[in-house]
């Protein structure tokens, strides 16, 4: 990784799962960084989850790889909605994911002590443009909130299902 400049996100989304809907809020931490790739086709941004860790997307520009970041972010909330059998399990799935801190997370703390201290400034002018900052003092923080349970279709309601999550994408019309 080279140089890499610590980051808040922030994200929200709705899950749905067996027999409920649920809306989580996050802020987490994640480093970014614009790195050569392998196959010399030029330079990419990448984002690198440090709280929550465990995953990363690149892109050709910073909005491109924070949405391919928020788009794996959605897949795993997806897919521990598919493992989970009802809210409880899902909530405890996510507060563990969630609070799995990388190891990168001293160096997001350096590096944001860096910025702020003065001795250091972001690597990359695109980050160093970015108007809003944040004290790195805030904590990363998780909100699941239960929207909608115990659904039943027997009478003819509509059920949540974890079916019914879709990622996001697009396809050639013809």
């Amino acid at each position: 990784m080279n140089s890499p400049d610590p980051l808040f996100f922030s994200h929200r989304e709705s899950v749905e799962g067996n027999g409920f809907v649920a809306a989580i809020s996050m802020r987490g931490r994640c480093l970014v960084a614009r790195e050569q790739r392998d196959d010399d086709a030029g330079d990419a941004w990448v984002f690198y989850g440090v709280q929550p860790c465990g995953l990363s997307a690149e892109g050709d520009s910073l909005p491109s790889a924070f949405a391919e970041f928020r788009e794996s972010l959605k897949d795993i909330l997806f897919g521990l909605a598919d493992d989970a059998q009802n809210f409880d399990q899902f909530r405890l799935a996510v507060e563990a994911f969630f609070n799995q801190a990388d190891s990168d997370t001293d160096l997001w703390l350096r590096r944001a002590e860096e910025i702020r201290s003065g001795s250091g400034e972001p690597v990359d002018q695109t980050v160093s443009s970015l108007s809003q900052r944040l004290l790195h003092e805030n904590k990363p923080a998780l909100s699941i909130d239960l929207k909608i349970a115990n659904v039943l279709a027997d009478d003819g309601n509509y059920e949540p299902s974890p079916s019914n999550n879709v990622t996001s994408g697009f396809r050639v019309a013809a």
